[in-house]
C-alpha cells in the first residue's frame, strides 16, 4: 500500500495498477484498490488542472455507482475557469459516463445528475433544465411510492410531511433538488419556478423557495452542490 501510494503521488498510474494486480489476489479486494487508484488518479489530474486526463481516470472507476459518486463530487471542477465551449466538452463527457437514461438508476446517479445540471447551469441553462426536469418527474414519482410505503420501512413521512432532516432516501433527494434549483434560479428565475411549482410535495416547493431566494441574496451566482442545506433552522 505504502509503494502504491508513493506511485500514485509521482503520478506512475500504471506502475501502481501493475503493482495491484502483482499483489492482490482476492478479486473483490483487487477491484476496490482499482476504483480507489482511479479515483486519486482522478483527483490529483483535476487539481492540476489536467481536466481531461481526469475525465479518462473517472471513467475507469467500476461499479457504475462508484462512478457516478465521483462525478457528483468533481461536477464543480469540470467546467469552473474554463471557456463555455471546453467547459460544455468536459461536462458533456461526464454526463456521457452516467448512460442514456434520463432518469437515474440509483441515488448516487440522481446525485451526479444533479450537480452536473448545477454546473451546467452557469454555461448552458437549458441543457441544465433538460437534465433537471426528467429527476423531477421521478421525485414525484417516488415521492407517491413513498406514501404509500411509509411505516413499512424508512419513516419517510410524519403527520403526513416529508421530513428533510431524517436522512431517509426521499430526503437525501429532496435536499439537493432543491439547492439545485435554487442555483438554476440564478441563470433562470421564471422557468426555475415553474419547475418548482412542478413539484407534488408543498413542504419541498417550500425549500426550493428558500434556496431562490438564498440565491437571490448572494453577491454572485456561486455554484456550491455541497454546501450544507438548511443545516440552521433559521435560516
Amino acid at each position: 500500500q505504502q509503494l502504491i501510494q508513493r506511485q500514485v503521488n509521482q503520478s506512475n498510474y500504471g506502475d501502481a495498477k501493475q503493482t495491484i494486480l502483482d499483489n492482490y489476489s482476492d478479486p473483490r479486494g483487487r477491484r476496490q484498490a482499482l476504483a480507489g487508484l482511479e479515483r486519486e488518479a482522478a483527483f490529483n489530474e483535476f487539481s492540476a488542472g489536467r481536466i481531461e486526463e481526469g475525465l479518462k481516470h473517472v471513467a475507469k472507476v467500476e461499479p457504475q455507482s462508484a462512478r457516478a459518486q465521483l462525478i457528483a463530487e468533481v461536477a464543480s471542477r469540470l467546467g469552473s475557469g474554463q471557456k463555455r465551449a471546453q467547459a460544455l466538452n468536459y461536462l458533456e463527457s461526464a454526463r456521457s459516463m452516467l448512460g442514456t437514461s434520463l432518469q437515474a438508476e440509483d441515488q448516487s446517479q440522481m446525485s451526479a445528475l444533479m450537480n452536473l445540471a448545477g454546473a451546467f447551469s452557469r454555461h448552458d441553462s437549458k441543457r441544465a433544465f433538460e437534465i433537471l426536469d426528467p429527476l423531477v418527474d421521478q421525485f414525484n414519482e417516488l415521492s407517491l411510492a413513498a406514501k404509500t410505503l411509509n411505516g413499512f420501512g424508512p419513516q419517510y413521512f410524519i403527520d403526513g410531511e416529508l421530513s428533510l432532516f431524517n436522512g431517509s432516501p426521499l430526503s437525501e433527494i429532496a435536499t439537493p433538488m432543491a439547492q439545485t434549483l435554487g442555483i438554476l434560479s440564478f441563470a433562470d428565475f421564471e422557468r426555475a419556478k415553474l419547475t418548482a411549482d412542478r413539484l407534488v410535495l408543498p413542504e419541498v416547493r417550500f425549500a426550493v423557495n428558500l434556496e431562490i431566494v438564498q440565491q437571490a441574496i448572494m453577491p454572485s451566482g456561486v455554484y456550491s452542490p455541497s454546501a450544507p442545506y438548511l443545516n440552521n433552522r433559521n435560516r
